[in-house]
């Protein structure tokens, strides 16, 4: 599993698509331990 954080971090950090990179974030997110709620009003305010 944390290889997988890793290489997501990764193609998070590599990716020019925003939309990539917010898919990626909230996956990241999510495996934080942030609920669905949190990570909406995250990419809501930002």
């Amino acid at each position: 599993m944390m290889r997988i954080m890793i290489d997501l971090e990764a193609l998070h950090y590599a990716s020019r698509d925003g939309r990539v990179q917010d898919r990626i974030k909230a996956i990241l997110l999510r495996s934080e331990g942030w609920s669905t709620a949190m990570i909406a009003q995250a990419f809501t305010t930002s």
